[in-house]
């Protein structure tokens, strides 16, 4: 087999490239990318943005979530990311355990200004959490504070913030910049957020990545290319040179007409608790829009190709925002529906005697509970029977 040719002259687009360093491995690729997102959104801090409404810039800053379960990969895909802008730039980074009160602490030592007001000049900072939970801790005030107080920061780019703690008093947050790259298990996730919590702004501010164990696929020893240190060397370079990126991007009148048709043409949600983040959806597309356009390299013009990789990403954290909800929403009844639901899609096809042993050994549901979750489903038309060998019943998943 003649050897390939080497990956720097075949792309120059930032997320390829650094699809490329992360070789073959059992990581799910989703997380590599939304790191990839994560860590351009933290080089670019708030020197960049575009206008939706006059004199208002929208920065590219993000929160990023990577939901999943345990020994998945989520640390690995974040530690990889802040390893290349550690050895690319100087950013203020943080990882580990913090509070509302810490978090102001974190930004940096309050200092008086000319009129003698406490404040924090410039107060910016990439939040790493390899974990939500171990991240915030277990005190439900205390994370509802947090929580909080990230909503916010969220959009103070543009105007002071006035927060404080009992070591400092009053302080004031000068247009605050912020980005979050954070792990979680889907449990956890909805331990640490509550109803409220979920029902606030702060979903339709963050950016949730789920993925699940893809058992078939094995890799005893990541395979690494040939040319991945010439690959990371231009990485880094290239995140360098994002530096000098600064002031505000324009859109090409085909990027802009793009825009127009995806924005009017997109549906509404039906549930309404997902209108916040259907209001945001246009603002996150412009950020994603700005991440790709620095992606490519060359003048900050946002093109046509920007705009549709960008409606991508956009749809695809509304999926999984409704996913995140529908998961929060799950009661008493629900639980069973689901649970069967999930086992029979893994399964693909799985016997009656099968399904039920598993569920009750696992989850402790009865025949009875059992066959009123099959009822739901086959009225919502997901799976499908089929009649076994020995004339047992067959659940089918309809894909």
């Amino acid at each position: 087999m003649p050897p390939q040719e080497p990956m720097l002259t075949r792309t120059t687009n930032f997320f390829r490239l650094y699809h490329h360093i992360c070789g073959e491995d059992e990581v799910p690729k989703i997380y590599h990318f939304w790191s990839c997102v994560a860590l351009i959104s933290a080089a670019l801090e708030d020197r960049v943005w575009v206008e939706i409404y006059k004199d208002d810039p929208l920065k590219p800053n993000l929160y990023v979530c990577l939901v999943g379960p345990g020994s998945l990969g989520k640390g690995l895909a974040i530690s990889q990311a802040v390893r290349l802008v550690e050895q690319s730039i100087i950013t203020p980074v943080y990882r580990g355990k913090v509070t509302y009160a810490h978090l102001v602490d974190v930004l940096g030592k309050p200092v008086k200004d000319a009129f003698g007001q406490r404040v924090l000049a410039n107060p910016r900072c990439w939040l790493i959490m390899d974990e939500l939970k171990n991240g915030v801790g277990a005190n439900k005030m205390l994370n509802e504070e947090f929580i909080a107080l990230m909503t916010e920061l969220y959009t103070a780019t543009n105007y002071p913030l006035r927060t404080g703690t009992r070591t400092h008093g009053d302080v004031t947050l000068i247009r605050p910049n912020l980005n979050w790259l954070f792990g979680s298990t889907e449990v956890w996730l909805r331990q640490v957020l509550t109803r409220d919590i979920f029902e606030s702004g702060f979903v339709a501010r963050t950016c949730f990545i789920f993925a699940d164990y893809d058992l078939d696929k094995r890799i005893p020893r990541v395979i690494y290319p040939d040319d991945r240190d010439q690959v990371w060397e231009h990485l880094r370079m290239r995140l360098w040179l994002m530096q000098r990126y600064r002031g505000k991007f324009l859109m090409t009148p085909t990027a802009e007409a793009e825009l127009d048709k995806w924005y009017m043409k997109r549906p509404k949600p039906e549930d309404e608790i997902l209108y916040s983040s259907w209001k945001r959806q246009r603002e996150l597309l412009l950020r994603f829009a700005m991440i790709n356009c620095v992606s490519d390299g060359g003048p900050m013009i946002i093109r046509h190709e920007h705009i549709l990789r960008a409606t991508h990403m956009t749809n695809q954290i509304a999926q999984f925002t409704a996913k995140l909800i529908e998961s929060a929403s799950e009661t008493q009844y629900s639980k069973p529906i689901n649970d069967v639901g999930k086992l029979i899609k893994h399964k693909k096809r799985i016997t009656h005697s099968e399904l039920l042993r598993y569920m009750r050994a696992k989850k402790g549901y009865t025949a009875k509970t059992l066959r009123e979750a099959i009822q739901d489903l086959t009225q919502e038309g997901v799976i499908k029977f089929e009649q076994g060998p020995r004339g047992g019943q067959i659940y089918c998943w309809i894909d």
